[in-house]
């Protein structure tokens, strides 16, 4: 994936996660959308990952549609996003690479004043 399209599709997940934030309200965002973190984008579907199989089944029921609806409206070439269970019962909300290329960051601002990137090793 060229590093154009990449960066394309980490903007298109940051707004729809705004959206979303906005939607719902900090606090239900905060207790049930926070952990979601972008797999990979393969072919029409996204694949979004949460750390338990309780959020998946509670993100997939009350949010599976709406998560299409904003996909399509950011990148129309997206028509289904699959929410799984994160390998090892993680998301990796910290930032990390996929297999291809995207970054699965939360993209949620720091608000301790730390700079943190997908791209450097934790300290």
């Amino acid at each position: 994936m060229s590093p154009e399209r990449s960066g394309q599709i980490a903007a298109s997940w940051a707004r729809i996660r705004g959206r979303l934030r906005e939607d719902v309200g900090e606090v239900e965002y905060r207790s049930w959308l926070r952990q979601m973190t972008l797999a990979s984008i393969d072919a029409d579907e996204a694949v979004v990952h949460l750390p338990t199989r309780f959020l998946r089944d509670w993100v997939s029921s009350h949010y599976g549609e709406r998560l299409r609806v904003l996909w399509q409206a950011e990148l129309p070439w997206v028509r289904r996003v699959e929410i799984r269970v994160a390998p090892n019962g993680r998301s990796e909300v910290d930032g990390g690479t996929t297999q291809n290329g995207l970054t699965t960051s939360s993209f949620e601002p720091r608000t301790d004043g730390k700079d943190t990137h997908a791209d450097r090793p934790p300290q």
